[in-house]
């Protein structure tokens, strides 16, 4: 997540916005950084809950 904020600050440094530039054409346009920080909230999801179903089955 700390990835795709710093790409994110850095090319705003640079050009003074975030340059958008993976197009599919049926999903809306994104950059490397938001890959980094969409997945990363995944994976913090997704361990969060496992670790939640994984006390559940020492309580018992």
């Amino acid at each position: 997540m700390l990835a795709g904020a710093v790409g994110n600050l850095a090319d705003r440094a640079v050009d003074g916005v975030v340059t958008d530039y993976l197009d599919t054409g049926w999903f809306p346009t994104f950059n490397l950084a938001d890959v980094f920080i969409t997945v990363s909230a995944a994976v913090l999801v997704l361990a969060s809950l496992r670790n939640t179903e994984d006390s559940h089955r020492s309580a018992r």
